[in-house]
């Protein structure tokens, strides 16, 4: 099968943990997430994945914790990568914080 490379997730984050994208049965994702900031003052955020098997409500596997973007600037983590049913978790300190994660969706080969 062909890969499908695309934007998977994108959402503005108002202070909880939103859910930006699941991993399809059957799938891996290599992706990349861009945080904008699109305020005047610096905003926190935080990116949480969350492995197969385990609840979106126990944050653990954290890939950023209160981590800065500077003001009408954005940031960028790259290479993430995801199994099947993993789900990729984003929280904004406000809504002034875009969140846009693309990348490549593969079949699992069995």
């Amino acid at each position: 099968m062909a890969d499908s490379f695309k934007i998977l997730g994108a959402t503005l984050s108002n202070a909880v943990y939103t859910i930006i994208y699941t991993v399809p049965a059957s799938k891996m994702t290599v992706g990349t997430l861009h945080i904008t900031n699109m305020h005047t003052t610096a905003k926190t955020y935080r990116v949480n994945l969350c492995l197969t098997g385990e609840d979106e409500n126990d944050l653990y596997t954290f890939l950023a914790y209160d981590d800065i973007v500077q003001p009408n600037s954005m940031k960028e983590i790259s290479g993430i990568a995801m199994a099947a049913t993993e789900k990729l978790l984003v929280y904004g300190e406000d809504a002034n914080l875009a969140f846009n994660f693309w990348g490549d969706e593969m079949d699992v080969i069995t």
